[in-house]
């Protein structure tokens, strides 16, 4: 009999080849970056400055991981309170692997199809288990 860890890494892979294969961009905490020095990270205007000039290609000098997903499809309730804006647009939900759990919690940001995000949850599933899967809930960056 398979274990637990086994099994949730198979029925993982299988659910995410049958999306397609889908990854995330992961990109690591600002303390991980390759930043030149006398360069900073500027988080209030979200860019990389070299003293007055703002760097053009600030992915040049990130640590990024990419990881395996498996999107959540939103319920008809969910898509309905969306579309009546009461649900606030933007977000994101999906599985990853135990394994990819910190990674993701520690993230400065997320990219998604050229799309950026930031990390709002990250819940072990099922509750309280061990060597399951996460639910990650990500929002929108403005």
């Amino acid at each position: 009999m398979p274990s637990l860890d086994k099994l949730v890494r198979r029925v993982f892979r299988q659910a995410w080849q049958r999306y397609g294969g889908p990854v995330i961009a992961v990109v690591r905490p600002l303390a991980q970056w390759a930043l030149p020095e006398g360069c900073t990270y500027d988080p209030t205007t979200d860019v990389v400055r070299c003293g007055d000039d703002v760097v053009g290609n600030p992915e040049d000098y990130w640590a990024v991981d990419y990881i395996y997903v498996v999107p959540l499809p939103q319920s008809g309730d969910m898509r309905i309170l969306a579309a009546a804006g009461v649900v606030p647009t933007g977000q994101e939900s999906f599985s990853i692997l135990p394994a990819d759990i910190s990674t993701v919690r520690e993230a400065h940001a997320i990219e998604i199809d050229g799309l950026w995000f930031n990390v709002a949850e990250v819940e072990s599933m099922p509750l309280g288990a061990t060597k399951a899967w996460a639910r990650v809930g990500l929002t929108r960056r403005s």
